[in-house]
C-alpha cells in the first residue's frame, strides 16, 4: 500500500495546485482534474511496483530458512523489482499516450458552450410564455371572473343585509329601544365600523374609543361569562342569567353590550323606566310576548338587557300600577325555566327593591361599584383626549397631575368623571383667551368632590 503514501499525496497535491489554481476557467479546471487523475495513477503504478518488491524482499529476509532460502529471497527480490519496474513503465507509457487533462479541458469548454447556446433560447421562450400568460390569461381572469364574483356574491349578500335590516326595523317590538342582530355580514360590518372609527380618531386627534374599565375581579367574571356563551351554544346547553347592580354610571350597560358583541350573539335592550313612554295602556303584556316570540324565532341566541329593572321588576307588594304587576307576572311566566335561546342581563341601582321571584331567575349577581384608583387613572386617560388638545393635556394633565386628581375623586363613577372633565372644558371655553389653567382644573375638581359628597350625604338620610 506504499503507492498511496506520502509520495503519492505530495505528487497529487502538487499536480492539483499547478493544474487547478493556475487557470481558473473551464479548460483549466478540466485540465487540473485530468492532471490529478493522470499523475495520480502514474505515480500509483510506480509506487505499487516498488512497494510490492520491497515488501516481498523484507518478508523473505526476515525468515532465515537456510542459505538456499536466502538465495531464493535475493533472486525473488530481483524478480519482484523487475516486476515493479515493468508495471511502472507500463502505466507511464499508457498515460503518456492518453492525456486526461486535455480530454477534461475539452469537455469543460464543450459543456460551457452548450449551456451558453441553450440559455438564450430558453430565456426567450420563458419570457414569451410569461408575457402571453400575463397579457391573455391574467387579463381575461380579471376582466370576467372578478366582476362575476362581485355580481354573484356581493349583490345577494347586500340584498340579504338590507332584508334583515328592513325586517328588524319593521318587526322590532316596541319594548326594544335598542337592537343588534347578528347576520353573516356582521363580522365584516363590525370591521368596517372599527376601521372608520380609528380613521376618525386619528384625524380628530382623539384616542381610541373608550371601553369599560373595571377592576381585575369584575373583568375576570365578565370574561368567564363571555367565553361560556359559545360553549353553551356548541353543547346545546342552557344560558345563565346575570344581574348587575350598583350605582349609576359604573358601566353596566356597556358590560351587556360588550358581552353580546364579543360572544357574537343578538342583543336587545329594554328599559323599565321607559315603559310608560313606549307602550300604550293595556298593551304591556302583548308587547312583552311579542318580544319573547321574536327571540324564540331567531336563529341565533339573544341577550336581553333590561335596564332600570326595579321599575317593572320591583316588589309586587309595593307596585302601585296594575299594568306593571301584569307585566311582571308575564315576565315571570316566560322566564320560569332556563332557555337555550335567551340570556337575560338585568341592571339596577336599587337591588333592595327587586322582587324575590325576579332575583331567583338570576344565576349571577355581580356588584359593579365605583372604580378604584387604578381604574380612575385609566378612565381619566381615556376621556381627556376627547375634551382637550395635546398642548392642554401636556400643560394641565401630566402623569403626576392625573394621579393627584384620581386620588381626590374617590367613589366617582365613570359617568361622573366624564361630566367633571366636560365641566373643565366648559370653564376653558368661558375664559377670555380660551386658555386652560391649573387653577381652573383644581377648582372644578373641588366643586365636583363637594357636590358628590353632598349628594351622598343626602341619599343616606
Amino acid at each position: 500500500m506504499n503507492g498511496f503514501g506520502p509520495e503519492f499525496m505530495y505528487d497529487a497535491g502538487r499536480s492539483f495546485t499547478q493544474g487547478a489554481f493556475s487557470n481558473i476557467n473551464p479548460e483549466g479546471i478540466g485540465k487540473a482534474a485530468g492532471t490529478i487523475f493522470e499523475e495520480g495513477l502514474k505515480n500509483s503504478g510506480t509506487g505499487a511496483g516498488k512497494g510490492f518488491a520491497e515488501g516481498l524482499n523484507n518478508f523473505f529476509k526476515n525468515f532465515k530458512f537456510a542459505e538456499s532460502a536466502n538465495t531464493f529471497s535475493d533472486e525473488f527480490s530481483d524478480a519482484s523489482e523487475n516486476l515493479g519496474s515493468g508495471f511502472s513503465r507500463g502505466t507511464n507509457n499508457f498515460f503518456k499516450n492518453f492525456k486526461f487533462s486535455d480530454a477534461a479541458g475539452t469537455f469543460g469548454n464543450e459543456f460551457k458552450t452548450a449551456t451558453e447556446n441553450m440559455s438564450e433560447p430558453m430565456n426567450e421562450a420563458f419570457s414569451d410564455a410569461a408575457g402571453t400568460f400575463l397579457r391573455n390569461g391574467l387579463f381575461n381572469y380579471l376582466k370576467y371572473v372578478v366582476p362575476t364574483i362581485i355580481l354573484g356574491v356581493g349583490i345577494p349578500l347586500g340584498l340579504r343585509y338590507c332584508y334583515h335590516k328592513l325586517i328588524h326595523a319593521i318587526g322590532r317590538p316596541n319594548l326594544a329601544i335598542k337592537e343588534r342582530q347578528v347576520t353573516i355580514l356582521t363580522p365584516l360590518t363590525d370591521k368596517i365600523k372599527n376601521f372608520v372609527s380609528r380613521i376618525f380618531n386619528i384625524f380628530s386627534k382623539q384616542s381610541k374609543t373608550e371601553s369599560p374599565v373595571f377592576n381585575e375581579e369584575i373583568t375576570r367574571k365578565i370574561s368567564e361569562i363571555t367565553r361560556s356563551i359559545p360553549n353553551i351554544v356548541k353543547n346545546d346547553g342552557f344560558f345563565q342569567n346575570v344581574l348587575l347592580y350598583g350605582p349609576g354610571g359604573t358601566g353596566k350597560t356597556m358590560i351587556s353590550e360588550k358581552i353580546a358583541k364579543d360572544a357574537n350573539v343578538n342583543y336587545i335592550m329594554m328599559s323599565g323606566g321607559d315603559l310608560p313612554q313606549y307602550i300604550k295602556r293595556g298593551e304591556h303584556v302583548t308587547e312583552l310576548n311579542k318580544l319573547f316570540d321574536k327571540i324564540a324565532s331567531s336563529s341565533k341566541p339573544t341577550i336581553l338587557f333590561i335596564d332600570e329593572a326595579e321599575s317593572f321588576a320591583g316588589d309586587r307588594g309595593k307596585l302601585k300600577r296594575s299594568e306593571l304587576i301584569e307585566l311582571q307576572n308575564a315576565f315571570l311566566n316566560r322566564t320560569g325555566t332556563q332557555s337555550k335561546k335567551l340570556m337575560i342581563i338585568m341592571a339596577t341601582n336599587r337591588l333592595e327593591d327587586l322582587d324575590q321571584a325576579v332575583l331567583s331567575r338570576m344565576d349571577y349577581k355581580i356588584h359593579i361599584g365605583p372604580p378604584a384608583l387604578k381604574e380612575r387613572v385609566a378612565i381619566l386617560k381615556s376621556y381627556i383626549p376627547h375634551f382637550f388638545s395635546a398642548a392642554d393635556s401636556k400643560l394641565s394633565f401630566s402623569e403626576e397631575q392625573i394621579q393627584r386628581i384620581a386620588l381626590r375623586i374617590d367613589n366617582f363613577s365613570g359617568r361622573t368623571i366624564f361630566k367633571m372633565l366636560n365641566a373643565i372644558a366648559c370653564k376653558k371655553g368661558m375664559s377670555v383667551n380660551n386658555k386652560l389653567t391649573s387653577s381652573d382644573v383644581n377648582q372644578t375638581v373641588t366643586d365636583f368632590v363637594e357636590q358628590e359628597a353632598q349628594v351622598a350625604s343626602f341619599s343616606s338620610k
